[in-house]
């Protein structure tokens, strides 16, 4: 696996999902567990490539995308075991995605963006709630808010939760900012600013900023090439 795969700590596991796979496929479809009260590692093969994941509570929720289709699956892996989770309704193959958890509602968002349509679409799901179907919340134009996580690329954003059910969105193009009923890019071409593009880098919200580092330079150099990061502060 590569630099864009995600890393999540949960109880006294580490699982490390995503990340281009040994044949250079888009994204791994097996997710490594590291239980380290027991001091070794196991695997979980998910159903497709792993593109983004986020804990939730004792578990984390990993958005995978069918290999012949590519509609969105979402599976709970909980002490190991994955248990899939309603399928939200989407129309094609999505261009981005993204996933995040609103802490005081137990609320998984989910963000789809359709390079075809033009549009993200902000989707909920009620984890405490048993049978509970996703809900559409908003959906607005891909140019204004878009997903952070490709699905045709191996350029991996981060969408964060801010206060009031905000979310930021971490993207190539820039910083953008849903808030129910409307969204908002807050600024454009933002990498090239400092000559980071970030593709199979690493991303990582802090609470108050965006860290990011490695990956490719806006020149196509390769991974290996480039030994440089960035942080935003959105304070």
């Amino acid at each position: 696996m590569s630099a864009d795969a995600r890393a999540l700590a949960v109880g006294d596991r580490v699982f490390i999902v995503g990340g281009v796979g040994p044949q250079d496929d888009p994204a791994s479809s097996t997710v490594l567990v590291f239980d380290t009260h027991e001091n070794r590692w196991s695997s979980i093969r998910e159903l497709g490539p792993t593109y983004d994941t986020v804990a939730a509570g004792n578990a984390i929720v990993t958005a995978e995308a069918e290999p012949t289709t590519g509609q969105v699956l979402l599976q709970r892996v909980v002490d190991g075991t994955p248990l899939a989770l309603p399928r939200p309704v989407t129309t094609s193959r999505p261009h981005a995605l993204g996933l995040a958890l609103l802490p005081e509602s137990a609320r998984l968002i989910l963000t789809i963006t359709d390079s075809e349509l033009g549009t993200t679409s902000l989707l909920a799901l009620d984890l405490a709630s048993p049978g509970a179907t996703w809900k559409g919340v908003s959906t607005a134009p891909a140019e204004t808010f878009t997903s952070p996580v490709e699905t045709e690329s191996t350029f991996r954003g981060t969408l964060a939760v801010l206060s009031g059910d905000r979310l930021l969105s971490l993207t190539r193009s820039g910083l953008s900012v849903a808030l129910p009923g409307r969204a908002t890019r807050l600024s454009a071409a933002l990498y090239k600013t400092w000559g980071y593009c970030g593709a199979q880098g690493a991303s990582v919200w802090t609470g108050s900023a965006f860290l990011m580092w490695g990956g490719q330079s806006c020149s196509g150099g390769s991974a290996a090439e480039t030994a440089q990061g960035l942080a935003i502060d959105v304070r």
